[in-house]
């Protein structure tokens, strides 16, 4: 059985009601992950380690043990300039250049993704999208353009 190790980095604290029904987003990924391992079949385990970005600008000292980064959303935008902002964005780049293998996965629209894009070679726009939230526009087909 493999484990697959992923860092959490909390970028904001989901509303009032959302923590009392769900949980704060260590559980919600948590149980998250869980049930998405158990609809495949699959042998694989997780840990998931929360690292406060936001608050205390925590990060893994060492980031070579996860295998995968997911970001939470937060109220902030990945343009404002706000020292937990920046140090994540520049976090963001650095892994991207540095360490290829570990997958990012930014959920919501400011600021997870926002870092994520600006550092894929890939060229994002607002019309060019793939979701899967139930409460946004129909699914759509990421398009992608090449720089």
């Amino acid at each position: 059985m493999s484990t697959i190790r992923v860092a959490l980095f909390v970028c904001d604290v989901p509303l009032a009601a959302v923590v009392e029904k769900d949980g704060d987003y260590p559980v919600i990924f948590n149980e998250l992950l869980r049930q998405s391992l158990s609809l495949a079949d699959s042998s694989a385990s997780f840990i998931l380690d929360s690292y406060d970005v936001r608050e205390k600008m925590e990060y893994p000292k060492d980031i070579d043990e996860y295998q995968g980064i997911i970001m939470t959303g937060s109220a902030a935008s990945a343009y404002e300039n706000l020292e937990w902002i920046n140090q994540l964005v520049a976090y963001i780049a650095s892994l991207a250049e540095e360490k290829p293998h570990i997958k990012l996965i930014g959920t919501s629209t400011s600021p997870s993704h926002q870092p994520i894009c600006a550092t894929n070679p890939i060229y994002f726009s607002r019309d060019m999208f793939w979701t899967s939230n139930p409460w946004s526009r129909p699914r759509q087909r990421l398009r992608t353009k090449r720089r």
